[in-house]
């Protein structure tokens, strides 16, 4: 066919998220400390830890935005990506949860209801996490744990067990001739079953 001479390099776009200088936005009280626990294993070895890395202050600075992250790998950045958007969406649900409370407590301090809080609708918001399969909404629940547990304590977890046994590891009869790339196995792995809701 011939050979192919690249003349001129690609074009580069600018950054589309927040500066990296940026500041991150708030977050929870509850989640500081787990989060920065959570956070240390993607320090890079001999590194200093951060509270965030630099992929993850992008992602929480693009958060709030339709984002489709084609460039992520399985065998590299899942973790990293996983815990942004998780503490994204608890940092999100447990922010608008305290505003409701306290609306709650004003409302019922004052007798004369002139004011109207937005939050006092039929429908209060949620948040939806696509993931394809079980073993996915598994390592994410698993997260949302993490970053949720007091310190010292064990945090209570309804029907907890019955979640493990019905998302966790499904035996895997894989033929020891047949072999597969990493990133195969790493997207491939546990419970496959795409047929769930939580």
């Amino acid at each position: 066919m011939g050979i192919l001479q690249c003349t001129s390099p690609l074009e580069r776009f600018p950054a589309v998220g927040q500066p990296s200088s940026a500041p991150l936005p708030t977050i929870h009280k509850n989640l500081e400390a787990n989060w920065r626990l959570l956070n240390r294993s993607f320090a890079p070895e001999g590194g200093a830890v951060t509270d965030v890395t630099d992929l993850q202050k992008e992602l929480l600075g693009l958060m709030g935005m339709d984002v489709h992250f084609a460039n992520s790998s399985p065998l590299k950045e899942a973790k990293e990506v996983r815990s942004a958007y998780c503490l994204h969406v608890l940092n999100h649900v447990l922010k608008a949860n305290t505003r409701v409370l306290r609306n709650n407590a004003k409302l019922k301090e004052t007798k004369d209801v002139h004011e109207e809080f937005r939050d006092q609708g039929i429908t209060r918001p949620k948040v939806l996490i696509l993931v394809p399969f079980r073993d996915g909404a598994l390592r994410v629940v698993q997260t949302f744990i993490t970053l949720l547990e007091p310190k010292d304590k064990k945090m209570d977890v309804s029907s907890k067990k019955r979640f493990k046994e019905q998302f966790g590891e499904e035996a895997a009869e894989t033929p020891s001739n047949l072999h597969r790339p990493d990133d195969y196995h790493a997207v491939f792995s546990g419970n496959i079953d795409d047929h769930f809701r939580i």
